[in-house]
């Protein structure tokens, strides 16, 4: 356990702009505004069919393929970040004798496999539903399916940051106290080149709470669609790669709403209860630092 003079119960500790953000966290509510976003509703093009055609006679709506549509015209820069997480990692000296690498090809597979999954255990309807509740969108996210340390993870937002109007912030303490699988989420044991999950743009408004009334609230909702999770600080890293590699430079205002995750799947290490939190600071700065447990904050979910 971390000894208790921990920062977040003495804001004057912070440096004026983790300070802030911690404000910025207290001060965010569930009414999120709406966005405009929607997906376009051209026509579809065949492939998506061609290519779904052979997962158990995959019947789609309408609704889905246009999802899905919009989640295969994602698939070559969620695999662009994935690579560039992986060669970062790369260049780390925990890996010189254990080089990683994604293979596009085998990507594209597990990308098919993986929406024929989505189809079936009731994700994409899940995620379509969500974004007719809450507005915004779902970024495909391909993260490599490695167990990073701690100190890895901290090295990759911290390369992130380079290209940021603010560095970046750890809370090293904090962050050091769990292990590789309880920050990374990933499974190398299946064989699978990356991990995709679909991260929304906007916060569920329907989680704005403690961690306690999340878990249970998380619980609920994986009665009827399994695959629901949090996103690991690994992949809240991956996720900040891909939005960038979009186009996004998660360097103004809207960076904390869009990207912020408490990690409440994660126990508390700490003897007043702080949790890991991954965000893009207000002016542009990653963050990787932490929320106490008993905070009203928000939470974001991603599918698995």
């Amino acid at each position: 356990m971390i000894a208790p003079n921990n920062p977040f119960t003495n804001p004057e500790l912070l440096h004026p702009q983790l300070a802030a953000d911690i404000a910025e966290t207290e001060a965010w509510q569930a009414e999120h505004t709406i966005g405009g976003e929607t997906i376009a509703m051209g026509g579809l093009s065949d492939v998506v069919q061609h290519e779904l055609a052979d997962t158990d006679s995959l019947k789609l709506s309408a609704e889905q393929m246009v999802f899905v549509e919009n989640l295969r015209s994602q698939l070559d820069l969620s695999i662009t970040a994935a690579s560039l997480v992986t060669t970062e990692l790369n260049m780390e000296p925990s890996r010189h004798y254990k080089q990683l690498e994604i293979n596009e090809a085998k990507v594209q597979t597990e990308f098919d496999d993986k929406l024929g999954e989505w189809a079936h255990n009731g994700s994409l309807d899940w995620a379509i539903g969500y974004q007719e509740r809450c507005g915004g969108s779902f970024t495909l996210v391909a993260t490599p399916n490695v167990l990073a340390s701690a100190e890895e993870i901290m090295s990759l937002a911290k390369n992130f940051g380079e290209e940021q109007p603010e560095k970046t912030y750890t809370y090293d303490r904090l962050l050091i106290e769990y292990t590789s699988e309880q920050l990374s989420g990933t499974k190398p044991d299946t064989g699978h080149s990356v991990m995709f999950s679909l991260i929304p743009s906007v916060a569920d408004p329907n989680l704005q709470g403690t961690v306690e009334y999340q878990r249970k609230e998380l619980y609920e909702l994986k009665t009827d669609t399994p695959s629901l999770k949090v996103p690991s600080v690994l992949e809240a890293v991956a996720y900040w790669q891909t939005l960038r590699k979009q186009g996004d430079k998660l360097a103004d205002s809207s960076a904390f709403e869009k990207t912020y995750i408490l990690h409440f799947d994660l126990e508390p290490k700490t003897v007043d209860g702080v949790l890991p939190t991954s965000y893009m600071g207000g002016g542009g700065g990653p963050r990787l630092y932490g929320s106490a447990a008993d905070r009203q904050v928000g939470a974001r979910l991603a599918v698995g």
